[in-house]
């Protein structure tokens, strides 16, 4: 499971214990005496991450006493950062020696309603003062945990004079009703938030607009076209629908397994069957398609290295099987909407959207999606599309090493990118190694 479920394994790690408890008070934005800043949030798995606006980021491992290291990126290899934890009265950390403050922004928590009456536990994260500032309010990808926990543009953004409104996804964290991944149910949250934001906010919003990563390209512009907003703003995210993307990740997994186009044309046959599988939730006929395939290639030596969205999971089983293998899985009952037209969706949207793809993204792999998004703004949409080369799911870098990709960062200029959007200031002409495309 990766794009669409990438926030399964979260599902089973705990969000809480002491030691979550004793490092909550070391979560903040910090700046330094020459104005930079660094960020210290919570990992899903309760340890402490550190980022910097220019991608740079580490985990900073458990210690006895106040000295600790870091390990770069999403690596276990040091990475030469040496990070100082005092007590929490003093509200500060060290870095390399360096002295860094603790900034207090204005924090106001909310409950709201979402769609069906659920109630929405939210956030509203403003610059300290007065005047007006951008808000950008921030959806979800298909992660199952507290965004209000663990999202680090709660204050990198209002480090910037920007400000951020962010909630629980309804089913997680602070927030009631059932985890769902019904895109017009999302979307309505979505919409919600939006107008929480702006109450809360007061004469202070200045711009509003959306953001979301990933599963969120496909919710975040459906709920621009549920409310007046003035910019959207989507991050790795797809305009081939969640059928189309397991059929897509199980032919890119298949060409990088060095499988030649006309085994790579079997496993497409496989990947569109498995997909037909789950969004019929096993139909009578889907099923028997299904068995016809898998009997007739599952004897290949290419089958075995099927993977994709969920392809690979129901290779080995005949349908009965898979219909179980599938059905004891958590995520199969979120009443996922499998087919979306994307850009049906995109051509209704008023306000200027910016796309930020990952140009080797082995999650949502972006081909189509960068083809779809010069043919809208050839058509004249004010849309920007933005794609980071040697980049992956997250607009994360990466080295490879035996086959694995090792995440060191975020790509550099990724953040900029997006705080200058929320802005509305004119987009620069480089922001790291960015290509814009369609222009």
């Amino acid at each position: 499971m990766r794009a669409l479920y990438l926030g399964l394994a979260a599902l089973l790690a705990t969000s809480g214990g002491a030691a979550a408890a004793e490092q909550a008070c070391h979560v903040g934005l910090y700046r330094f005496e020459d104005g930079q800043v660094i960020d210290v949030s919570f990992t899903a798995q309760d340890k402490l991450r550190w980022q910097r606006i220019d991608g740079r980021t580490g985990v900073i491992q458990p210690a006895e006493g106040a000295a600790r290291i870091s390990h770069g990126g999403w690596t276990d290899e040091a990475d030469g950062v040496r990070i100082s934890l005092p007590p929490c009265t003093e509200r500060a950390i060290t870095v390399d020696g360096q002295v860094a403050r603790k900034v207090d922004f204005e924090v106001t928590d909310t409950r709201f309603k979402g769609a069906g009456g659920i109630e929405l536990a939210g956030r509203l994260v403003l610059p300290k003062g007065a005047g007006k500032v951008p808000i950008v309010v921030i959806g979800h990808g298909s992660e199952d945990t507290s965004a209000l926990k663990l999202y680090d543009e709660q204050r990198l953004y209002p480090s910037q004079g920007v400000g951020a409104f962010l909630f629980d996804k309804r089913g997680t964290g602070g927030s009631g009703g059932k985890y769902s991944q019904d895109f017009e149910l999302l979307a309505q949250d979505v919409a919600a938030a939006v107008a929480e934001a702006r109450r809360l906010a007061g004469a202070r919003a200045g711009r509003v607009g959306l953001e979301g990563a990933s599963q969120g390209g496909w919710i975040i512009p459906l709920a621009a076209t549920k409310t007046q907003v003035d910019f959207v703003l989507v991050d790795y995210g797809l305009t081939i629908d969640p059928w189309a993307e397991n059929l897509a990740e199980t032919v890119q997994d298949l060409e990088a397994k060095g499988w030649g186009p006309a085994d790579v044309a079997k496993g497409r046959e496989m990947g569109a069957a498995a997909s037909n599988l789950v969004a019929s939730k096993f139909g009578e006929a889907e099923m028997a398609a299904w068995d016809a395939l898998r009997t007739k290639y599952q004897a290949e030596p290419w089958y075995k290295d099927l993977e994709g969205e969920f392809t690979g999971m129901l290779a080995p089983h005949a349908a009965p099987q898979a219909k179980a293998a599938a059905l004891a899985h958590p995520i199969f009952h979120a009443n996922t909407t499998w087919r979306h037209d994307s850009l049906g969706v995109l051509r209704r949207v008023k306000a200027p959207v910016l796309w930020i793809i990952a140009g080797s993204d082995t999650v949502a792999p972006p081909e189509q999606t960068e083809k779809d998004l010069e043919t809208l703004i050839k058509e004249g949409r004010d849309i920007r599309a933005a794609v980071f080369p040697g980049t992956d799911h997250g607009i994360r870098q990466f080295t490879v090493k035996d086959g694995e990709r090792a995440f060191s960062r975020y790509a550099d200029g990724y953040t900029a990118l997006r705080i200058d959007w929320i802005k509305g200031a004119p987009l620069k002409a480089v922001y790291g190694q960015a290509t814009f495309i369609g222009r």
